[in-house]
């Protein structure tokens, strides 16, 4: 979690938060008035501090869903669930489960601890495929523009986004994702395709 006075920013995890917490740090620390250090185990905290919670506009991170699940997947593979094999984790990104979800089960339910139906009007999305762009934009808004954000760091988005082995989902799978999390599919229609 980040806080400005003009904004909470929430870590929604496999949303860019890593590069965002970053970008914030280099280019706008003089607007933190709080936040978790990135190796913080509470940084994913979705509750702010009682003496913020008067600041009601937020920022979140988000990705288009079959991209967020199949990172998530990769990523609890890698940390949490080495017992578990690669073919695994993709057979449970297929059938839209979460490997090792913890308190959430779905991607609706994990997105609906972050997004309550109270704060959708008053969410700013930055989305992880266009986070330079996004962030450049949004945070501009609130804390005034800087217009070399973009130019340099370019390079560094690029790195972090290093090849991986990629899961294909196929059209049947990927609409079943969708019709299983319609709260996801609804915010993602807006941000990408203005629906």
């Amino acid at each position: 979690m980040i806080i400005t006075k003009e904004f909470i920013w929430f870590h929604l995890g496999k949303t860019g938060g890593d590069m965002f917490h970053y970008l914030m740090n280099k280019y706008y620390k003089e607007h933190i008035i709080f936040q978790h250090d990135i190796k913080d185990p509470h940084k994913h905290v979705n509750v702010p501090p009682k003496e913020y919670e008067h600041i009601k506009k937020y920022v979140m991170g988000f990705r288009r869903l079959p991209s967020w699940i199949i990172s998530h997947n990769r990523h609890k593979l890698k940390n949490e669930c080495k017992y578990l094999s690669y073919e695994e984790v993709e057979e449970h990104t297929k059938n839209n489960r979460l490997v090792f979800p913890g308190f959430f089960s779905s991607p609706d339910s994990f997105l609906k601890e972050y997004v309550r139906s109270d704060m959708i009007d008053r969410t700013n999305f930055i989305r992880q495929e266009y986070l330079l762009e996004d962030f450049a934009k949004i945070i501009g808004r609130y804390l005034g523009k800087n217009r070399t954000i973009i130019d340099e760091e370019k390079e560094t988005i690029k790195n972090s986004n290093k090849a991986t082995k990629q899961i294909t989902l196929t059209h049947k799978e990927k609409d079943l994702l969708y019709k299983s999390n319609p709260f996801w599919r609804n915010i993602e229609s807006v941000l990408y395709w203005g629906v």
